[in-house]
């Protein structure tokens, strides 16, 4: 990941702690890193008094958790109901694994936290924060796109949606053996549009299957061009949880892949643990008969979701996706990579293949290794891109 240490005058950081002294040290280094718009809360009540929209300029909440009347938590609620698209640092005196289960409370409001650093704070951690709410790709939202249904169900007929491929590639050896391909919506006037501004759009107006139709398409059609070219690379589709419903999916893969000249082992198709839950009975139909045609089977986000011991023991996955927050954390994080080694042996006994995703540096790239992971994938190893541009990238690397 790219890092820019340069004095980014846009930033502009909010400050709630309850202890004057640790808020003038926090302040104090930020004007040190050349962050001069720093404004101060003394606690969470006045916290929720400051502006923190867009037009705000804040883009870092450095919040302290123990504090009187409205403490850091319920100040986190207040904060992702504003709507507050910015980065979050916590920081707190309590034990590690208390802090670690706030983090986890903190994502699950949609909030962007950047970590949990403990007092008493090290300049330098709080440095690295800043670095990457600097970076371009570091978490900072890009401005939002509105799109509405009818301009989805337009995109759809006029094949706007298209996927890009994200490389994966071997751990130790290091060439590319796969790719997951990633809707992204050309939007005649807005620009690429991300998937985060239309799958939930797609879910709820029952736009999915047609979603799933434009991305397994393209893929197929671009792995079977890949394998003409001499490229032995896999691809992987996601499955949203309303495709499982879809009771002909199984014999549409199997059709299309010969169609397109790719054997059924080099198809993938990813699940998260939720979706499986919300589908219980229709998901192990469904993924059964995938498996049984030896298309792979893989779970997304491991360890995210509810009821994963019992997932892993009904339906026949091949592959277990470790989730990017346990990657980064993993590092620094005893919890973190304790969990990271289970996943790893628990996969290892299970015939499972590992994939680490989200692995955005070099140091992140090693430790995965370390740690026995299969597969790597992230931006440490490229960005997603399009199918041509895919081809151009995987030659180019000697791996044609």
């Amino acid at each position: 990941m790219a890092e820019d240490d340069g004095p980014g005058p846009e930033l502009a950081v909010l400050v709630v702690d309850d202890d004057p002294a640790v808020a003038r040290f926090v302040v104090s280094a930020l004007w040190r890193m050349g962050v001069p718009d720093v404004r101060i809360a003394h606690d969470g009540n006045e916290a929720l008094r400051v502006d923190v929209g867009p037009s705000s300029g804040i883009g870092l909440v450095v919040t302290d958790l123990q504090m009187p009347e409205l403490d850091g938590i319920a100040f986190l609620r207040h904060l992702a109901s504003r709507g507050y698209r910015g980065a979050v640092l916590l920081m707190s005196g309590a034990d590690e694994r208390l802090l670690k289960a706030v983090e986890g409370l903190a994502r699950s409001l949609d909030l962007n936290v950047l970590g949990v650093l403990s007092k008493p704070l090290h300049p330098a951690d709080l440095a690295k924060a800043v670095r990457r709410v600097r970076a371009p790709e570091a978490g900072r939202p890009a401005a939002e796109v509105e799109v509405t249904e009818e301009e989805l169900r337009a995109a759809l007929a006029a094949g706007q949606i298209e996927p890009f491929f994200q490389p994966q590639a071997d751990a130790r050896t290091r060439r590319v053996i796969g790719a997951e391909a990633l809707a992204r919506w050309r939007h005649p006037e807005k620009g690429l549009v991300m998937p985060d501004a239309f799958i939930g759009l797609a879910e709820e107006n029952g736009l999915v299957d047609g979603l799933l139709d434009c991305v397994l398409g393209e893929a197929l059609s671009a792995s079977g061009e890949w394998r003409r070219a001499g490229l032995k690379v896999g691809v992987s589709v996601n499955l949203s949880f309303r495709n499982l419903h879809r009771l002909t999916l199984p014999e549409e893969l199997e059709r299309l892949a010969r169609l397109h000249g790719v054997p059924l082992a080099g198809l993938t198709v990813e699940v998260t643990e939720t979706s499986v839950a919300q589908q219980l009975a229709a998901s192990l139909e469904i993924l059964t008969r995938l498996r049984l045609r030896n298309i792979g089977l893989s779970i997304d986000d491991f360890g995210t979701g509810f009821a994963t011991m019992d997932h892993l023991k009904q339906f026949p996955f091949t592959e277990l996706k470790i989730d990017k927050g346990f990657i980064e954390a993993a590092a620094d994080d005893r919890t973190a990579r304790t969990i990271v080694e289970s996943s790893v042996f628990l996969a290892r006994r299970l015939g499972m293949t590992t994939v680490a995703e989200g692995v955005e540096t070099s140091d992140q790239w090693d430790l995965v290794t370390g740690l026995g992971i299969d597969v790597v994938q992230g931006w440490a190893l490229a960005r997603p891109m399009p199918r041509a541009e895919f081809q151009t990238w995987v030659v180019a690397r000697g791996h044609g």
